[in-house]
């Protein structure tokens, strides 16, 4: 699914691993494109469970689930610290942490966590961020009692290397140890130097994150005009991320099934404050909260840490980076913050004097079980649907019929039963699914599959090339849209069975890049497209000069453009390029 596809299933690099060959398991460690070579020990598992069992979905899920339980494992040692040191007592926290982890590891937003394999990444770095907490409240604990804590220490910084290896968001491990430090630990120490250093360390690490944030951060991502590939700027996303907020917490405190539809490629961006009128109320709620987790981290510390706990775990997918607005799998590690929550509100309902108290712990106890096993129970209805991609797929257009991705996918689902059969039913099927989805009015992927799709049934008529031109002209050019190309010119020049007209391919190769930019590799294999295969070959100057005006001097694609034109002796494409390139204060030698 989605991301699935470019990091594990199409992946060359992983692909050709060898065990034998260090150099091509190193391509494959570091083949995350999107990060530069970041998030390698997860890559590294996606090559092992290649070795292990091809591309069979088993063998990824198998090992997405076995590290979930680990971090389940992890989170209940985790919250028996924390309650013990909330609660000022040892009783019966044991079997409590145990419930809350239970709670937390079968809560059904994280099924297309879990499920969907390249989430792996995300799990690994909650398990690895969990481990770093502990450790590192080890740690504090042996600083606040006198024991020597050198070690756990040493392996805070550890798990803190293998949680980045993972995914990025480790970064905010400090941000979390700040809340239990803020709300537990008070900084405290038997040596006062100790408590003093402890002090002076986070009051630096806050002043330097305040100015990497506005010296750095904010000037790289703030935008007053639209995130390339997005429809939203960093204001309006940072007053929809108000709502997508309040809508994880109805998520994880009534998680119907119904309501966890995976795509929210349809949610609805906040234009202002009261557009739409939810905003206001939700930013409004949003500082209510965190003013109150500051005013009960003395009264309430576990609450106050939990609440503070869930909003640490969004500081990055929630504010100024141009992500997608909304995605399920952030929550994974947030979630355990409202638990905690939960589990002070109930300790407060059932034991509102003591906690040894028999029919206090009966009352909790069967409450917590109850709880335990509607989530379970809505996992298990959810975990079904996963279990089939048709099924799937027929689910998420079902409680999500606004979403475009819903209906590709339903669309692309059908056509794969068709095998591509001119006559097959299951290919109308197809066509008829993915004009559901343009009809929504915000996508090109399903028009471009009409067009393929038709032309393979022998039903492609220029009305269906007017519908996609005039569609990419208006739609936002996200990375999907831009993958358009490419899709287009495969099955215009003889990689598959269909042979779409390559003139009618350049005119939409023309729309897309009239309106984004692509590298100077991408614009070359564009110009060679269009040289070989349309019946104007003029035009594919053009973007030959766009892999100039894009590329450096040394750039691969530059030097073989020049190579291939001297080759073949366009002496004077050669000059004029030269010429282009000149103009752009670049010098570039026709013969490399």
């Amino acid at each position: 699914m989605l991301d699935d596809n470019a990091n594990i299933e199409k992946n060359g690099a992983l692909l050709l691993a060898n065990p034998s060959d260090l150099n091509s398991i190193l391509y494959a460690v570091y083949s995350f494109q999107p990060g530069g070579g970041t998030r390698s020990l997860a890559m590294l598992t996606f090559m092992l469970d290649y070795w292990r069992g091809g591309l069979e979905p088993e063998a990824f899920k198998a090992t997405n689930i076995a590290l979930h339980a680990a971090c389940a494992v992890v989170l209940a040692a985790l919250f028996r610290k924390i309650l013990t040191l909330a609660w000022n007592r040892n009783e019966h926290v044991g079997w409590i942490a145990v419930a809350i982890a239970a709670l937390w590891a079968l809560h059904p937003l994280h099924v297309s966590t879990v499920l969907y394999a390249v989430q792996r990444m995300q799990i690994l770095s909650t398990l690895f961020t969990l481990l770093a907490i502990t450790t590192y409240l080890n740690t504090r604990i042996a600083q606040i009692s006198g024991h020597a804590s050198r070690r756990s220490f040493l392996l805070t910084f550890l798990w803190a290397g293998l949680a980045f290896l993972s995914k990025e968001d480790a970064i905010l491990l400090p941000l979390y140890t700040a809340i239990i430090e803020l709300t537990l630990l008070k900084f405290a120490a038997k040596s006062a130097q100790i408590a003093k250093i402890w002090r002076g360390t986070y009051l630096l690490l806050g002043i330097a994150s305040v100015l990497l944030f506005l010296s750095v951060a904010l000037p790289y991502f703030g935008t007053t005009t639209p995130y390339p590939g997005r429809d939203f700027n960093t204001i309006e996303r940072l007053l929809t991320q108000t709502r997508v907020l309040w809508l994880y917490i109805f998520q994880i405190v009534l998680p119907h099934p119904d309501y966890l539809t995976f795509y929210y490629d349809y949610y609805p961006i906040s234009r202002s404050l009261v557009n739409p009128i939810t905003t206001l109320p939700a930013l409004l709620g949003i500082l209510w909260l965190l003013h109150y987790a500051w005013r009960a981290r003395h009264d309430y510390p576990l609450r106050a840490l939990g609440i503070l706990w869930f909003f640490a775990g969004h500081a990055l997918t929630s504010t100024i980076i141009p992500l997608e607005l909304v995605f399920e799998h952030r929550n994974h590690l947030p979630l355990a913050g409202l638990c905690l929550v939960g589990a002070d509100i109930l300790r407060t309902i059932f034991q509102p004097s003591q906690i040894s108290s028999r029919s206090s712990v009966v009352a909790l106890g069967g409450t917590l079980t109850a709880i335990i096993l509607a989530a379970g129970t809505a996992t298990i209805y959810r975990a079904y649907q996963w279990s089939d991609g048709m099924r799937l797929a027929q689910y998420h257009a079902n409680i999500a019929p606004d979403s475009a991705r819903a209906w590709v996918d339903l669309c692309n689902r059908y056509y794969d039963l068709s095998k591509g059969q001119p006559d097959h039913p299951m290919l109308q099927k197809a066509i008829d699914t993915c004009t559901v989805g343009h009809a929504l009015g915000y996508d090109a992927i399903s028009q471009t599959n009409i067009v393929i799709y038709k032309g393979l049934q022998g039903t492609l008529s220029p009305a269906d090339w007017e519908n996609l031109l005039k569609r990419l002209k208006t739609v936002t050019i996200t990375p999907g849209t831009k993958q358009i190309i490419w899709s287009l010119i495969s099955n215009s020049t003889g990689q598959t069975q269909l042979r779409l007209d390559p003139d009618r391919v350049a005119d939409a190769i023309k729309v897309i890049t009239s309106r984004t930019t692509f590298s100077a590799r991408d614009y070359l294999n564009i110009a060679y497209f269009i040289h070989n295969y349309t019946t104007d070959p003029e035009q594919a100057i053009e973007y030959m000069r766009d892999v100039i005006r894009v590329g450096k001097i040394d750039d691969p694609a530059v030097l073989q453009m020049f190579t291939d034109l001297k080759e073949s002796s366009y002496d004077e494409w050669i000059n004029e390029l030269q010429a282009y390139a000149r103009t752009q204060g670049k010098f570039i030698s026709a013969a490399p």
